[in-house]
């Protein structure tokens, strides 16, 4: 294979240089210094390939016509002993089987009791990929209460979801609620913050002031004032008796 490179024109008959290269024909790189001869434009020529240790000659010699200019040519070798990088074809991988516990898993499937299952049995439930038992609590259809399992809250409870809580206060009271307590009727339940039931006996209101009364004395107050006047009448007439004693 001869690759010829111009450089420059000149007249036929003269004398132009033919570099010779030596490439690793993989690479492309110089694997020796090159060489020259000198040619006659439009005279033939042949290159013979000398031995370079560690490659193999691709072809033994090459010939062309040397153009009226400097020109160059590559002679070719391959590396020898290289061997090639083997192809390493992946083993292929098998997936675990359904009847595994690792294939039953990926497969989206529970396992339990050593098999692969679509569904837990009865008295399980499915916890992550397997199943367990069902805890007491869990297996009541009715009311968890007291860590047991009743048909219907205890008396002084009232259900709350499925479960059972003790009433409060309020809750216990069957008669009037009122400010935090327990009343038998409106009128108890009004006289705990001295008010009175309202017209409807709904609630409590303010009692009414009581109505304008003109102010009255005991008979005994009467007797003791008239008592008092006596005793200063009496008084007055000794003053004057005593007076006129003196004079």
């Amino acid at each position: 294979m001869i690759r010829i490179k111009n450089t420059c024109a000149a007249a036929t008959g003269t004398e132009f240089t033919l570099t010779v290269k030596y490439v690793d024909a993989d690479t492309k790189a110089e694997i020796q210094g090159a060489t020259t001869m000198k040619v006659i434009g439009g005279q033939p020529y042949t290159v013979t390939s000398p031995v370079i240790t560690g490659y193999t000659i691709v072809n033994a010699t090459y010939t062309g016509t040397m153009p009226n200019n400097d020109a160059s040519v590559e002679v070719l070798y391959k590396k020898s002993g290289v061997t090639p990088t083997p192809t390493i074809t992946p083993k292929p991988t098998t997936s675990p089987g359904i009847n595994t516990e690792e294939g039953c898993k990926n497969a989206g499937k529970i396992w339990y009791g050593n098999a692969c299952i679509a569904s837990c049995p009865a008295g399980t439930v499915q916890e992550g990929n397997t199943c367990r038992v069902q805890t007491e609590q869990e297996k009541c259809t009715q009311i968890w209460y007291g860590n047991a399992c009743i048909a219907s809250c205890p008396a002084g409870t009232v259900q709350e979801g499925n479960t059972c809580r003790v009433q409060t206060e309020q809750e216990k009271c069957t008669q009037i609620w009122y400010n935090n307590a327990c009343h038998a009727d409106w009128t108890a339940a009004c006289s705990s913050e001295g008010k009175v039931p309202n017209a409807s006996n709904t609630g409590c209101d303010v009692p009414p002031p009581p109505p304008n009364s003109s102010p009255t004395v005991s008979v005994n107050k009467i007797e003791a004032l008239n008592g008092r006047n006596i005793s200063i009448n009496k008084s007055l007439l000794e003053i004057a008796k005593n007076l006129l004693f003196i004079k």
